[in-house]
């Protein structure tokens, strides 16, 4: 398998239909084997050596993670070779322009198959950073059948969602609320990948995810701690110098992030949920009463 994705997809003589096709079929049907024998998706989150063992301390094959490491590697050159870091750097009516159409279509099916695994997330962030990109209905169009890929098996069985199939979404929330907090991943003021895996990933299926009561419950019990200290001012711009221009920006992008899932909590959760389940559900867990802090966010 590996042998003719690298084949097909270094090739200029193939197809670039042929390429799409075997880039939708092959990596999401080996990224999801590693998952499965990692144990965990989020041992193999960006690339992370599975086969040190996952959550549930499983090792996954050499075998397979040697073809998982190819897979990437030619995805790699693929990107490299084809898609533009500006997506006007070609003229639209352009073979370049067109070869590279097909292959994001491609490649964002693969990405939406492959979940809950983000081997493939890396090589498309020039493409979720920009702003204001050609094919932004593309774009948006792929967050949708992603976001409903994940959630057309995902149940509900306590603590956040299941850890096996049935609950991806939640799954692959948790992973992408972790590289936005990664500050490591990005430090740029414009166009930071941080911000926009958020924005354009995260907050769409969190929106999903609290769909219904137990979602609701379940996102509020996993996040809100996290959401309520990131959300708070005082604590987020200590340390950052008023000359430090740059890193305001990013501070102030990041709190916009934090208040989007904030805001999306408070909007998909029925006032008589909040009172009667979620304040007493917090309250078990947290010495400082809820409604305080309910009160505070929303000033």
């Amino acid at each position: 398998l590996t042998a003719v994705l690298s084949a097909t997809l270094g090739s200029q003589a193939c197809a670039p239909r042929t390429k799409a096709l075997l880039l939708t079929a092959i990596p999401p049907l080996l990224f999801r084997a590693e998952v499965f024998a990692a144990g965990s998706p989020v041992a193999t989150m960006l690339g992370e050596e599975a086969d040190r063992g996952g959550a549930a301390g499983r090792m996954v094959p050499e075998a397979l993670s040697c073809a998982v490491s190819s897979v990437v590697e030619s995805v790699k050159s693929m990107v490299i070779a084809n898609f533009p870091l500006n997506s006007r750097e070609y003229v639209r009516d352009a073979d370049e322009y067109a070869t590279y159409l097909v292959l994001l279509d491609g490649y964002f099916r693969a990405l939406e198959l492959s979940a809950p695994s983000f081997r493939l997330l890396p090589h498309l962030h020039p493409t979720l950073r920009e702003k204001g990109h050609r094919e932004e209905p593309k774009i948006r169009n792929f967050v949708e059948r992603f976001v409903h890929h994940l959630l057309s098996t995902s149940n509900y069985s306590g603590g956040w969602f299941d850890t096996g199939a049935g609950g991806r979404g939640a799954q692959s929330f948790d992973i992408l609320f972790k590289l936005f907090l990664d500050e490591t991943l990005d430090d740029r003021e414009e166009g930071n990948i941080r911000f926009a895996i958020m924005e354009k990933l995260a907050l769409p299926l969190l929106w999903q995810l609290t769909g219904t009561t137990e979602g609701c419950v379940a996102a509020w019990e996993a996040h809100w701690g996290t959401l309520l200290a990131r959300a708070d001012k005082n604590s987020a711009y200590r340390g950052i110098s008023i000359a430090d221009q740059s890193g305001l920006s990013r501070k102030m992008q990041e709190m916009a992030c934090v208040y989007g899932a904030v805001e999306i909590l408070f909007i998909r959760t029925p006032p008589e949920l909040l009172r009667d389940k979620i304040t007493k559900s917090l309250s078990a867990v947290s010495p400082v009463n809820p409604t305080r802090d309910f009160i505070v966010m929303a000033k």
